[in-house]
């Protein structure tokens, strides 16, 4: 049974209809004494233009085996997009695009180019990796080459056994089932297995020696050294905090009460008084950030990050600085980031009366600023999903600023790395 392919594929799929047409476009005209090779293209091609796909993808790739061409390539990779295994075509695409490439034929290696861009975020991922050495390793039946071992490897879409055997004696066995996108890894452990029965009515398995991803032609998208990198957020959160030389909000409501008798009652709006730090400030936070650089590996990035989060009753804060990021997993970011910004908080001060008066009340509205001030944050994401060319993130990203007074915030929010 082949995978269905997801909606969201259906406009790759079409692309991959029109692909058979744009060779057949390139195809030279056939000669009068046709090869098996030839023939087999031929049928291959007419069953795939008719959409009988599950017969015209093993004429087709028989008459590579027979007789290699670019186009022929081309055409069983367009035949396997359309059934739905996104990983064989990814790999037939790559290696299409560099014969076509080795031979000269610019329009063929273009149109590889394209699909393999297409195909990249719909392709499954799977690493096998083992905590013995003396196994043998095998992938649906075909030997995983030792080379291959703790290495992403392309497949298809759906189920996938992996087994491991020592001296003939199967010692491991897993099934997964992988959807478009899906990255996943399985950890060969040694045990004993009891030896299946014998099936006198399925056939052997065809013997096929996988081998490791290979180095595309074409920079995996978002993941591959020497790229810019752009990850913007939004985010929610407490900020909280307190300022050292803050003012009153309303300074007429701080009534002055002279200590002389028959005096008239004053404010601190004609008076001086004393202010001392806000405090109890604090309130939900709603800002953006947004992290800009680059890829100095396919784990490292370095660049800059700017943290925007407008006043909501409570305060406000606006920072910059660079950040440091490491993927530490395949799902897992973690960062590192220095900070300089202002910040300000609205809370309440104790008022002290100026000489000779006394002040009702003595605790009063106030608000205060931090300027200029220095600080560092961490980083922790998340990849949640892929979405269109890129991934959506779950992120929160704590930091405290330092100066005049004190600034501190706990967002979560989303983010969407751009590839």
């Amino acid at each position: 049974m082949h995978p269905k392919i997801p909606p969201a594929a259906r406009f790759g799929a079409r692309a991959a209809w029109l692909v058979a047409l744009a060779i057949t476009a390139m195809a030279p005209s056939a000669a009068a004494q046709e090869t098996e090779g030839e023939r087999l293209f031929r049928e291959g091609r007419a069953n795939m233009l008719d959409g009988r796909f599950d017969a015209a993808c093993p004429m087709l790739a028989k008459s590579q085996e027979l007789e290699p061409h670019v186009g022929t390539l081309l055409n069983l990779a367009a035949c396997h997009e359309r059934q739905g295994k996104v990983g064989s075509a990814w790999v037939e695409y790559q290696k299409a695009l560099t014969a076509a490439r080795a031979e000269g034929q610019t329009e063929r290696a273009q149109l590889a180019e394209e699909r393999i861009k297409v195909l990249e975020p719909r392709v499954p991922w799977l690493r096998v990796s083992s905590s013995v050495d003396d196994v043998e390793i095998s992938l649906d039946g075909g030997e995983v080459a030792r080379v291959a071992w703790d290495q992403e490897m392309p497949v298809d879409p759906g189920v996938h056994v992996v087994t491991a055997a020592r001296g003939g004696a199967k010692v491991f066995d897993e099934t997964v089932d992988l959807r478009e996108s899906e990255r996943r890894t399985v950890r060969v452990t040694a045990r004993a297995l009891p030896p299946p029965l014998p099936d006198p009515d399925k056939p052997a398995p065809e013997r096929v020696v996988v081998e490791p991803r290979s180095k595309p032609n074409v920079a995996p998208e978002g993941s591959a050294r020497g790229r810019w990198v752009l990850e913007p957020a939004v985010f929610v959160g407490y900020l909280g905090g307190a300022a050292d030389h803050p003012r009153l909000t309303s300074e007429g409501v701080v009534t002055l009460t002279s200590t002389s008798p028959g005096q008239p009652a004053e404010s601190c709006g004609s008076r001086s008084c004393g202010i001392g730090p806000t405090r109890g400030a604090g309130g939900a936070a709603v800002g953006v950030q947004v992290f800009g650089g680059y890829a100095f590996s396919e784990s490292l990035h370095g660049g800059l990050r700017i943290l925007a989060a407008p006043s909501t009753g409570g305060g406000s804060v606006w920072a910059f600085g660079p950040s440091l990021r490491l993927r530490a997993t395949d799902t897992v970011t973690l960062g590192l980031f220095g900070l300089f910004g202002d910040a300000t908080f609205r809370g309440s001060s104790v008022v002290a009366a100026p000489p000779g008066f006394n002040a009702s009340p003595g605790l009063a509205e106030s608000e205060g600023t931090l300027a200029g001030g220095l600080g560092a944050g961490v980083e922790l994401s998340v990849r949640l999903f892929e979405l269109g060319r890129g991934s959506v993130l779950a992120q929160t990203t704590p930091f405290f600023l330092g100066g005049n007074g004190n600034a501190f915030c706990v967002p979560i929010g989303v983010a969407y790395h751009f590839q």
